[in-house]
């Protein structure tokens, strides 16, 4: 298994695409977060919904987006079953897995990376028509 990629903002602040501008080409496709997490789904209880604000509250701006939503969700609901003890080992390792991926343990924070979070002015307007 290979080395994980180094995040771009991190190779940025390193100055590595000075050195090397080809870096900076490779990555110029990649995805920018847009938007935010939102409303919890209505699949969710109660108690799962007020998880969801409590824990994306606690994210950076940028950190996720609606294409997190799903990964977020499982999140969420392994996290609770986990708080009411319900939780299988299965459910708890995976549940320290979506943790890791966002950040959200002592050791894996260090590894996220925020870029900067693209608006879209007509997409918010469209959003907000929909509410």
């Amino acid at each position: 298994m290979g080395r994980p990629r180094k995040p771009t903002r991190l190779l940025e602040l390193e100055g590595s695409f000075q050195t090397h501008p080809e870096r900076r080409r490779a990555r110029a496709m990649e995805p920018k977060v847009i938007g935010d997490l939102g409303a919890p789904p209505a699949c969710l209880d109660e108690e799962e919904k007020a998880f969801w604000w409590e824990l994306s509250a606690t994210f950076p701006d940028g950190l996720a987006g609606k294409s997190d939503r799903f990964a977020f969700e499982d999140l969420v609901v392994l996290a609770v079953k986990a708080r009411r003890g319900t939780a299988l080992l299965s459910e708890r390792r995976l549940l320290a897995v979506y943790l890791s991926k966002f950040g959200l343990t002592p050791a894996d924070r260090n590894k996220v990376s925020i870029s900067h979070v693209e608006t879209d002015p007509l997409g918010e307007f469209l959003e907000r028509r929909k509410m």
